[in-house]
């Protein structure tokens, strides 16, 4: 519906970067964007429309501060695009959504409201940006926990790569931070 949208709206630009996760993680099963967007338009998408490939060296921190508003559905670039002020329509129910730092749309009906309004009729609903900072401190450094288990080297190996010789490093007392989560999921209690 966002492509539909931007061809009928030519005075606007898309931009849709692929995830680099599409080709960068080794075992990553993920359905591929840049394959739907081929398959559905081929060559047929409008001028306006241009879509940067998982391949592509373009960073999309650059592309961030070019935008003037971000569309994300789950991914991390709506919560970053925010600590740099930036307007960002989130259209799935990720961690950071509805939070009072994205606009959230509950409905396609609503998503596409707000894409007039922001785009047409260039008004942007009041967010509240150090919220965005907040959480995400929240996020990167309160609630980021590193086990003695998983190699901290590259957390984005998938699946992690553990360093454990036996079960019984994984016993109570052998790490404080594995002792703290197992008691919160056996007590029901948060642990962050």
């Amino acid at each position: 519906s966002t492509i539909k949208f931007f061809s009928s709206n030519p005075s606007h630009t898309l931009v849709i970067r692929v995830h680099p996760a599409e080709v960068k993680w080794p075992q990553v099963d993920r359905d591929s964007v840049l394959s739907w967007i081929k398959s559905e338009y081929g060559k047929e998408l409008s001028q306006n429309i241009k879509v940067i490939g998982p391949f592509e060296d373009i960073s999309s921190y650059a592309l961030m501060n070019m935008s003037d508003l971000g569309l994300v559905s789950t991914s991390t670039t709506g919560l970053e695009m925010a600590l740099i002020g930036k307007p960002v329509i989130v259209t799935g129910k990720v961690h950071y959504w509805n939070k009072g730092f994205t606009i959230d749309p509950s409905t396609d009906d609503e998503y596409h409201e707000m894409l007039n309004s922001i785009l047409k009729q260039k008004y942007v609903p009041k967010l509240d940006f150090n919220l965005a900072e907040i959480y995400a401190y929240h996020i990167f450094f309160e609630s980021s926990f590193g086990l003695k288990s998983i190699n901290s080297e590259n957390y984005r190996t998938i699946p992690p790569k553990l360093e454990i010789s036996s079960f019984d490093e994984l016993l109570p007392g052998n790490d404080p931070i594995l002792d703290k989560i197992c008691d919160a999921i056996v007590k029901g209690t948060p642990f962050v």
